[in-house]
């Protein structure tokens, strides 16, 4: 009955809940949605399994602590010690000392991993962060046990201050259920805040997000001229400019569609177009590995069978979470455009910018 009043309570509260966090972001936070409209709906069905998800629950949470404490003697249960904590021999010196050696072994391996990373400049710092923080998580819940068993054990008087404290160490399980709620969603909201890249960051190398770009422009109406011919900047009367000289324009042709950022809540179907000359990227190593030598670009040179075009995702991210396709040379996915005439051509995803971060985020580059 406590179950399924809870069940039943949660479901309204958690509408409710919605209701204000989805009005929350249209109103006052609209750039976490990219200022995308949002509005609520609720379907009966997954208010129902919902509810008899978190009723399943609740009965096997109450089933196991019954269990628990059916096994234990009659007599502590009719003094009222149905505490749930570990057996009491988990207080014993010898118990405790093998805790505190593999809770500071696992501080001192993750210490290890942050050393390494840093020493040898990782460049995707990813496996070390969530080994390192892995066992760093791990580890302070093993210390902050070690502490509750201390608490357990101070003070004899019977103030408010240190029954609470020695309530906090009698339930050690209950309390360190928090303490590991609280620590894994600290991490997480760390882990998240710290994926964070900067495209400006080496934005001279060629290898970079940049690709060795200083400047990257975008005209509102399509520009008609080669900025790289001087024969099309004399046109323009800019053959004269002194800011232009031996500086090297790259056109790109622009096809619009989905956004397939991290920023569409929506899964995008077309994502934009970007038309380049391979061979002029290629040349300049732009966009590559320095070992590679720009054999990336010589892929949108492929020839393939039914008029198909290769095209090159902005970065992996996009094809695997925004578009869900498979990015490789003969199994790459397919997507399906429509030109200016309306009739349908279809890109093959044959390759991705090796960087996770680049200017060409959430689009396809095509030649």
């Amino acid at each position: 009955l406590t179950a399924a009043l809870g069940s039943l309570a949660g479901a309204l509260l958690g509408m409710l809940y919605t209701r204000s966090l989805i009005w929350g972001l249209s109103n006052y936070w609209q750039g976490a949605v990219a200022n995308s409209a949002i509005q609520y709906h609720a379907e009966t069905l997954t208010i129902v399994e919902g509810a008899v998800a978190c009723f399943v629950c609740a009965v096997g949470s109450i089933g196991i602590a019954i269990r628990r404490q059916s096994a234990r003697p009659a007599r502590e249960l009719l003094s009222g010690n149905i505490s749930l904590s570990a057996d009491p021999a988990e207080t014993s010196g010898k118990t405790a000392g093998k805790l505190a050696i593999l809770s500071w072994t696992g501080v001192i391996v993750a210490a290890g991993i942050i050393a390494v990373a840093v020493m040898t400049g990782a460049h995707n710092a990813a496996p070390a962060f969530f080994a390192a923080g892995g066992l760093l998580l791990l580890s302070g819940l093993g210390l902050i046990r070690l502490v509750l068993i201390w608490l357990d054990r101070i003070g004899s008087s019977f103030t408010m201050f240190t029954l609470s404290i020695r309530n906090a160490g009698r339930r050690r399980a209950r309390s360190l259920t928090a303490a590991g709620l609280i620590a894994c969603g600290c991490f997480m909201v760390f882990a998240v805040s710290s994926m964070q890249e900067d495209v400006g960051a080496g934005s001279d190398k060629r290898s970079s997000g940049t690709g060795g770009f200083a400047v990257y422009g975008e005209s509102t109406l399509p520009f008609q001229y080669n900025l790289s011919s001087l024969e099309d900047r004399k046109k323009l009367r800019l053959d004269g400019e002194t800011l232009l000289k031996d500086v090297g324009i790259v056109s790109i042709k622009v096809h619009d569609g989905d956004d397939a950022s991290c920023l569409n809540l929506n899964r995008a179907q077309t994502p934009r177009l970007l038309g380049v000359d391979p061979d002029d990227f290629a040349v300049r190593k732009a966009f590559t590995e320095e070992s590679s030598g720009g054999k990336l670009w010589d892929l949108l040179n492929k020839q393939l069978p039914d008029g198909v075009v290769p095209g090159l995702t902005g970065d992996l991210n996009t094809a695997m979470w925004g578009l869900q396709k498979k990015v490789d040379p003969e199994k790459g996915g397919i997507l399906t455009y429509r030109d200016e005439r309306g009739e349908e051509f279809k890109v093959k995803l044959v390759g991705s910018l090796p960087m996770s971060l680049s200017v060409f985020q959430g689009a396809i580059v095509i030649p």
